[in-house]
């Protein structure tokens, strides 16, 4: 999969996306297929992607601005990249969390909490290391 369509938004654009989705930041990182396309502001910071990417590395939101699309990193990627930044401790935390059959909850004791079918609560991703090892 190749980002090479890729652009970054304009700050106005990227608040309204951090608004419309609630994501609760106040910046999103973006990746840019070139250093011609890279910029930082306020709501954005972006990353230089020129690599291929493994199929399923992205998820689509959808159609958000006219014929724009836009998408988010799997769960995979996110697990990657947090390898990538050097911080394993952080990065088998997160791996577990994904895979697992609890979910973190700053609320419950001890942060964690059980995955309840009930609440339409799974798994982020059950075939994270299958995925991972033919990348």
């Amino acid at each position: 999969m190749s980002i090479a369509g890729a652009c970054a938004l304009l700050d106005q654009e990227a608040q309204e996306v951090i608004d419309r989705y609630d994501l609760g930041i106040e910046t999103l990182d973006l990746l840019v297929p070139s250093r011609a396309g890279r910029r930082q502001s306020k709501h954005v910071k972006t990353h230089l992607c020129t690599n291929e990417l493994p199929a399923g590395s992205f998820i689509s939101l959808g159609h958000w601005m006219g014929d724009l699309d836009a998408y988010v990193c799997s769960p995979e990627l996110a697990f990657l990249q947090a390898v990538h930044d050097g911080d394993m401790a952080a990065a088998v935390y997160a791996g577990y969390a994904m895979t697992s059959d609890y979910r973190l909850d700053n609320l419950a004791p001890g942060g964690v909490t059980g995955r309840d079918a009930g609440m339409r609560d799974s798994r982020v991703t059950h075939n994270f290391f299958r995925k991972l090892t033919t990348a």
